[in-house]
């Protein structure tokens, strides 16, 4: 005797059900992917603070072979600066120690560059890049690395170690710069001058990593950059 077969209804989304589900995913995309990107940050601005924790030990070397002055940012003739600059693979300058090596979009490898630069190259605002990448680390050239500001700065002269701006990511007008500079504001108004090299503000929401001379990192704002908050520049005194 054969047995009848009993068909089952088979059940299904229904469109609905689908958009429901589709509509909550998307919720939950959209408060998760921030996070995500928050994280990326904090780590790329991680990877950027130990840059500059290595870029402090090639500043010690020059230090210790230079009898304890800091380099100048660029060679001087009279009251014109030349390369080498501060950042030259050659002549004994700091990047003698850990040469710089170009990538494909133009900037330097490894230390050389915060992983958060969003600038492009512009070979036009790099008008010192001599082929081996640009730099987004730049000196205090006003109070430490001027050659033709009062002489060359040492070490010993420098008393508030802890206060004081060594190096910080820096922007020179609307886009990179390879000059390897940044100017007291106030000394240069960045406003008015807004090719001369200041801190980039557009790489850590707002603020930017900062070495100072005793080889400690911390992020600052610009606004407290901008104002030279705890004469952080050393513009009144080092």
């Amino acid at each position: 005797m054969c047995k009848k077969i009993v068909s089952r209804p088979r059940h299904g989304f229904t469109l609905i059900e689908l958009l429901v589900v589709m509509a909550i995913i998307s919720i939950l995309a959209g408060q998760l992917l921030p996070s995500l990107s928050s994280a990326r940050e904090m780590g790329r601005r991680a990877v950027c603070m130990n840059n500059m924790k290595q870029l402090y030990i090639l500043f010690m070397f020059y230090v210790q072979d230079h009898d304890e002055f800091f380099p100048p940012w660029g060679q001087s003739v009279g009251s014109t600066q030349v390369a080498p600059w501060w950042w030259s693979n050659d002549n004994g300058m700091v990047g003698s120690y850990s040469p710089r090596r170009p990538k494909r979009n133009g900037f330097a490898e490894g230390i050389w560059t915060c992983p958060s630069n969003k600038l492009p190259f512009s070979e036009k605002v790099c008008s010192r890049e001599d082929g081996n990448g640009v730099i987004t680390y730049n000196v205090n050239i006003m109070h430490i690395c001027h050659p033709t500001a009062g002489g060359f700065t040492r070490l010993a002269k420098i008393k508030r170690s802890s206060e004081i701006v060594l190096l910080g990511e820096a922007v020179c007008g609307g886009g990179v710069t390879g000059d390897g500079c940044m100017h007291c504001p106030v000394c240069i108004d960045w406003d008015a001058n807004p090719y001369k090299g200041r801190p980039d503000s557009t790489r850590h929401n707002g603020g930017c990593n900062i070495l100072f001379v005793d080889g400690h990192v911390e992020y600052w704002k610009y606004a407290d950059l901008k104002v030279n908050k705890n004469d952080v520049w050393g513009h009144d005194h080092l």
